[in-house]
């Protein structure tokens, strides 16, 4: 019998800008000793509040795209401001009190750029961790070093899908683990050969972990996963389809409607 696990500690640590994620991580689970295998899932909004990326709208300079953008979807000037900052392109934008759709600068289509403010201070929104691979892989080698065990660690946001209701946990950044599992050319039960099945194991995981981790109040932004044999070496960038075969990024872009992005602003 395969049997897999999931655990999400009730007592972690409110986090603030500086602390050690990992740390506060292995306060949390003095009661349930980490083992070699298992896989961390966190929730990238205690990651991006230790690394300062809780943001303080009244500080943002506010560009006159920002209030074009603002007064198109019902959205604050500073708010649009933020969205812009993070997207490189913005898909689609053409309702009231609808999601902006975007294409984040670390290249997920998501969104309003993953900003958000929930779980956050008033008048503060919550962005991406600047580069999640880098600090899912930080996190795992602090945890690692205090727990003496061989860890994968996965950063994880919920997002929403084409042509499905509702948003599901999936991966942003990952380190130590397997995150696609293949099955391109192995045979199926009736002996066919499988040319194009590529699961995403690190979604899949992401998603489990968030039926405990919850999306309010539930305080429980970290679960362990133990009993899949998924360590590997593969990184979160490695999930993002890239462009020229992605048929939803295309469409929005063959719509007219998108906006594209460079560092100085829009263009």
């Amino acid at each position: 019998m395969k049997q897999m696990t999931v655990y999400a500690p009730e007592d972690v640590p409110e986090i603030a800008e500086g602390d050690s994620v990992a740390g506060k991580i292995a306060e949390s689970l003095t009661d349930f000793p980490l083992r070699d295998g298992d896989i961390i899932i966190i929730s990238h909004k205690i990651v991006s509040k230790a690394e300062g990326r809780m943001i303080r709208l009244s500080d943002l300079p506010v560009s006159r795209e920002a209030r074009r953008l603002a007064e198109k979807t019902g959205r604050s000037p500073a708010l649009a401001q933020l969205i812009l900052d993070e997207s490189r392109e913005i898909l689609w934008a053409e309702q009231p009190g609808a999601p902006i759709i975007c294409l984040h600068k670390r290249g997920y289509v998501c969104a309003n750029a993953a900003v958000d403010c929930s779980n956050t201070k008033p008048g503060y929104a919550i962005t991406l961790p600047d580069d999640p691979d880098r600090s899912a892989g930080g996190i795992r080698k602090e945890l690692e070093r205090i727990a003496q065990v061989r860890l994968g660690v996965i950063l994880c946001d919920t997002h929403g899908r084409p042509f499905r209701e509702g948003a599901c946990g999936m991966a942003i950044g990952v380190s130590g683990v397997a995150a696609l599992r293949s099955y391109v050319g192995q045979a199926d039960r009736a002996g066919r050969r499988m040319e194009s099945s590529v699961e995403c194991w690190a979604d899949e995981l992401a998603a489990a972990a968030t039926l405990l981790m919850g999306q309010c109040a539930e305080g429980r932004p970290v679960a362990v996963v133990r009993g899949m044999e998924m360590l590997g070496d593969q990184r979160g960038t490695e999930l993002i389809r890239p462009e020229q075969r992605d048929l939803f990024l295309r469409a929005l872009r063959d719509a007219g409607k998108s906006l594209r992005l460079d560092q100085d602003g829009p263009n």
